[in-house]
C-alpha cells in the first residue's frame, strides 16, 4: 500500500506542478521587467542592480529582460545623451565578459541592430536550462516506467499476493504490496 501511494503521489506532483511552473515563468518575466524598468541606472556600476544585470546581460549575450525596446523607458543618466537607448552591456562583444571588446560601440549605440544582442535575457537563460528541465522530466517518466515494469515482473513470478492465491494480479493488487 505504502508503494502504490508514493507512486500515486508522485504521478500527481508532476501532474500539478506543470500547470504551477507555466504560471509562475509568466509572472517571473512580468515581474523582472517591471523591476529592470523601475531600479536599473544605465551604466553605472555602482548601483548593485544595474551592476548585476550589465553582468548578467554581458555573460549571456543578451540585453533587458524581453529585448533591447526594455530600456525605452529607463532613463539615462544626466552626463549621457538622450538619443542612447540601450546600455552598453547589450552590444555584442568579442568575449562574452566585462573584459571582452565591444565589436562595434559606437554603430551598437547609434541603434545599428547587428551589433547589440537583441535577445532578451529571460528567454535566454531559460532556453539555457531548457535542456536540463527536459533531462530531469524525462529521468521522472524513466524512473516512474522502471518502477511499473518492476512492479507487473514481480506479479508475473507470483511476488503479488494477488498471484499467488490464484487471482489475476492487477497492477493496483500488486502496487499495494511491498515491491521493493
Amino acid at each position: 500500500f505504502r508503494y502504490s501511494k508514493a507512486l500515486s503521489e508522485e504521478m500527481l506532483a508532476v501532474t500539478l506542478c506543470i500547470p504551477t511552473c507555466l504560471r509562475v515563468f509568466q509572472l517571473t518575466r512580468e515581474f523582472f521587467t517591471k523591476e529592470l524598468k523601475k531600479h536599473y541606472v544605465r551604466n553605472n556600476d555602482t548601483d548593485v542592480f544595474s551592476s548585476t544585470w550589465n553582468s548578467v546581460m554581458i555573460t549571456f549575450a543578451c540585453c533587458g529582460v524581453n529585448g533591447p525596446e526594455d530600456f525605452d523607458a529607463v532613463l539615462p543618466l544626466p552626463h549621457l545623451p538622450l538619443e542612447k537607448t540601450i546600455p552598453e552591456a547589450c552590444c555584442q562583444r568579442k568575449l562574452q565578459s566585462r573584459e571582452g571588446m565591444i565589436v562595434n560601440r559606437q554603430a551598437c549605440l547609434d541603434g545599428t541592430e547587428r551589433f547589440q544582442n537583441r535577445q532578451g535575457c529571460y528567454t535566454v537563460i531559460l532556453n539555457s536550462f531548457e535542456t536540463y528541465v527536459y533531462l530531469a522530466g524525462a529521468l521522472a517518466i524513466g524512473v516512474l516506467a522502471i518502477e511499473v515494469l518492476l512492479c507487473d515482473h514481480k506479479s508475473s513470478v507470483g511476488g503479488c499476493p494477488a498471484a499467488r492465491q490464484g487471482a489475476a494480479p492487477t497492477l493496483g493488487a500488486c502496487l499495494s504490496t511491498h515491491i521493493l
